[in-house]
């Protein structure tokens, strides 16, 4: 504990801006060797940040994501005390649909337990927002990654950023290699 937290939230932090800057299609334009205007990259000052867990890794995050000028909840297994770099702590199963709900960006950054395992099934996917994004740099199980290509394919996400999988490394066959998203 304590050695991964500032490489992952900056991991988690170059994952939201290479979404918010469209990054990944225009290396994709460039791999088909095509110029392409597209429209206007978001920015993420102003946006709002989940962060399911708020341990080394989450709290660096927190402090990153003010920095940048967003809104940071936080989703807890109980309130102790709040981070003053998050603006809204949250707990149990209402905080979490409220945090989904809320957020822009929602990074995963728990640890594997019995009580987070499929933690983002197709119910909180569905909570949260179209045009948002989820990042994992937590555990792959805590996915529902079924749910989540189901999601991802008909447009109920915008994107994904997984630093892990359900099964690593990531089958060949898995269809997460090919989406744009």
């Amino acid at each position: 504990t304590g050695v991964f937290g500032i490489p992952l939230a900056e991991h988690a932090f170059a994952m939201m801006l290479a979404f918010s800057r469209t990054i990944n299609r225009y290396i994709r334009l460039q791999q088909e060797r095509r110029w392409e205007k597209l429209p206007s990259s978001d920015e993420l000052y102003g946006k709002t940040l989940g962060i399911l867990g708020l341990g080394d890794i989450g709290t660096q995050l927190a402090l990153r994501a003010k920095a940048f000028g967003m809104k940071v909840w936080g989703y807890k297994r109980r309130i102790t005390d709040k981070p003053p770099c998050v603006d809204h702590l949250v707990t149990g199963p209402d905080g979490l649909r409220e945090l989904l709900a809320a957020s822009d960006y929602v990074v995963i950054a728990l640890p594997l337990t019995r009580e987070t395992n499929k933690l983002m099934g197709q119910r909180e996917l569905g909570w949260m927002q179209p045009h948002a994004v989820l990042i994992n740099v937590g555990r792959g199980p805590i996915v529902d990654e079924q749910a989540l290509i189901d999601a991802l394919k008909e447009g109920r996400l915008a994107g994904a950023g997984l630093d892990v999988f359900e099964e690593e490394p990531l089958p060949p066959t898995s269809p997460l290699w090919d989406m744009p998203n």
